[in-house]
C-alpha cells in the first residue's frame, strides 16, 4: 500500500478557530483527492485549567477516508502542538529536529476500538 494514499489530516481545538473546535484539513495529490468530511462528524471533549488543557477526540469511521477496518484494526498517528511564540512539538520533540509531517514510518501506531 502507498504510504501516503489515504493520508488524513484533523485540526482539534481547546477553543474554537474561526467558528470550529474540529475540522479535516487534509491536502491531496490528484489520486488521493475525496471531499473532506462534515466538521460536525468530529467530535471535541476539551477541559481547560488555567495551567493546561486536555482534548478528548472523536473521529468516526466515515471520516477516514479510504481506511478499511476488516483489512486492519490499527493506524499510523502523529500529532503536532501549535503553541504561539514557541515552535511546534510533535511527541515531545521539536519539528525542527525531527520534521514527520511526511514520514509516516516515524509515526505511532493506535489500534482502534468499536464503541
Amino acid at each position: 500500500m502507498d504510504s501516503h494514499a489515504f493520508a488524513t489530516t484533523f485540526f482539534f481545538s481547546a477553543q474554537p478557530l474561526e467558528g470550529l473546535l474540529a475540522a479535516e484539513i487534509s491536502t491531496f495529490r490528484d489520486l488521493d483527492a475525496h471531499d473532506l468530511c462534515d466538521p460536525k462528524a468530529l467530535e471535541v471533549e476539551p477541559s481547560l485549567t488555567p495551567k493546561d488543557y486536555q482534548l478528548k477526540i472523536w473521529i468516526p469511521a466515515s471520516c477516514l477516508h479510504g481506511y478499511d477496518p476488516a483489512s486492519c484494526d490499527r493506524l499510523g498517528f502523529t500529532y503536532r502542538i501549535n503553541r504561539p511564540h514557541a515552535e511546534a512539538q510533535t511527541f515531545a520533540i521539536s519539528e525542527r529536529e525531527a520534521p514527520i509531517d511526511n514520514h509516516p514510518a516515524r509515526w505511532a501506531t493506535v489500534r482502534l476500538v468499536q464503541s
